[in-house]
């Protein structure tokens, strides 16, 4: 148990019982069931049952073998090059034969995925058992392979069919789902244009109530709150739109990342073209305008190349890892590429690129509109003066703390937090003819 048997003690006399339970065995295998005895007896006498526990190896890829292998009990797993490529279960199934009929190395590992039983015959020991009947002997082995190879062959032509029958099958859905796709984010498109018109009708019936003196300063609130709210999902809906016949390409040679890339842009209207290399992006940037080229940081080295190709377009690079390990390889293309870093969450990489193409296409890389398809909650306070900052950053930090956000990242979100309101309180109002900061000279606590 827990190993083929040694060579040179298969053909030892047996039991009239081993004898019989190995005949009856070899009977139940359809390769043997017609075998006249005089021809079943020699292999009798050749043959041992082998048992082998779960997870035990049966056969090593690469090492020698001349034992041809019948399974008659469990299911053996199949390796190759120590990949996973299929199990084998149905009693009187041939393992190793080819190794045997080549005379070469195992081309596969065998490993038991349950207890399995084995009868074992060792055809080199039978050749070599009477030299007057080699020639018979080696008819035997012949016609057994041929009708175990046929038997394969015809499965292999089954399964081919069966391929064939299921691949067509996939490429009708792939044509289907296409044609599905087509529509819906057309649908989506006019659903999303529809919606802006609506929001914007909202809003146009809004804008002249919060110059009214008829309402009281509570209903003004209101209106000025309600106008907060719909500006940015207006300016969201309508910078969506924009997108719709911008034609992008993006190179990447992870198959994965093209999938997400694709999810993202969905339903935008953009026409999204895809290169798995250099060479296939470089024939589609020679023969094809496009308003945003992608690069994975793996192509970041064509850039210079692609920019001459196309020096209209705008370039946007996805990088891994953090920013102050790719300090040196894009720090001297900045203001020419745009940038952000890949994100191991899924969904957080499909909102990611979605704002960072939203962003460079409708050229507003500010304000909360490229975010407000992401279910956003839209919270406003005011801020007149650096009194308020205090206030508003523990306000912050008790919303993240109680949304279960750690402590290290709410410091963080503090941080970004406070330099957002400094930007707010002293860059931001300008003045209306020069525009100009009006507070930037003010020490920041005023």
């Amino acid at each position: 148990m827990g190993g083929l048997a040694d060579k040179t003690t298969m053909g030892a006399p047996k039991l009239i019982h081993e004898i019989a339970d190995i005949e009856n065995s070899l009977r139940e295998i359809p390769v043997f069931a017609e075998f006249p005895q005089e021809l079943l007896s020699p292999l009798v006498n050749f043959s041992e049952f082998e048992e082998f526990k779960k997870n035990e190896e049966i056969l090593a890829q690469g090492q020698m073998n001349e034992n041809l292998l019948f399974l008659m009990e469990g299911e053996v797993s199949v390796f190759v090059d120590g990949g996973f490529v299929g199990k084998i279960s149905e009693p009187g199934s041939l393992l190793g034969e080819m190794s045997v009929i080549k005379r070469s190395p195992v081309s596969a590992t065998l490993v038991a995925d349950s207890p399995v039983k084995l009868i074992e015959i060792n055809t080199n020991g039978l050749l070599n058992s009477n030299a007057e009947l080699k020639g018979l002997y080696n008819s035997v082995l012949y016609c057994m392979y041929s009708h175990v190879l046929v038997e394969k062959l015809e499965k292999t032509n089954e399964k081919a069919k069966r391929f064939e029958e299921t691949n067509y099958r996939l490429k009708s859905a792939e044509a289907d789902l296409k044609s599905l796709n087509e529509n819906l984010e057309d649908q989506v498109h006019q659903r999303m244009k529809a919606l802006e018109g609506k929001i914007g009708e909202l809003y146009d019936q809004l804008s002249p109530l919060k110059d009214s003196s008829r309402l009281s300063p509570e209903d003004h609130g209101q209106v000025l709150h309600a106008l907060e709210i719909l500006n940015p999902i207006k300016s969201f809906l309508s910078s969506g739109l924009k997108l719709k016949g911008q034609r992008i390409l993006y190179v990447d040679s992870q198959k994965k990342n093209h999938l997400s890339t694709k999810l993202s842009l969905g339903g935008t209207g953009a026409i999204l073209d895809q290169a798995l290399d250099w060479e296939e992006a470089k024939e589609k940037l020679s023969s094809q305008s496009y308003s945003l080229v992608i690069f994975d940081e793996e192509h970041l080295s064509h850039f210079e190349e692609a920019q001459n190709l196309q020096p209209s377009s705008f370039y946007l690079a996805v990088l891994n890892g953090f920013i102050r390990d790719q300090l040196d390889s894009v720090g001297h293309l900045q203001g020419a590429l745009r940038f952000f870093f890949r994100s191991q969450d899924k969904k957080t990489q499909i909102q990611n690129m979605l704002s960072a193409v939203t962003k460079i296409l409708t050229d507003q890389y500010f304000g909360l509109e490229p975010y407000m398809g992401f279910g956003a909650e839209v919270r406003s306070e005011r801020i007149k003066s650096s009194t308020q900052r205090a206030d508003l950053l523990e306000e912050l930090d008790q919303y993240l703390n109680t949304a279960g956000v750690r402590k290290n990242i709410r410091e963080r979100a503090r941080l970004v937090a406070d330099e957002l309101l400094m930007n707010a309180i002293y860059d931001a109002p300008v003045d209306s003819i020069d525009r100009k900061p009006l507070f930037n000279h003010l020490p920041r606590t005023e």
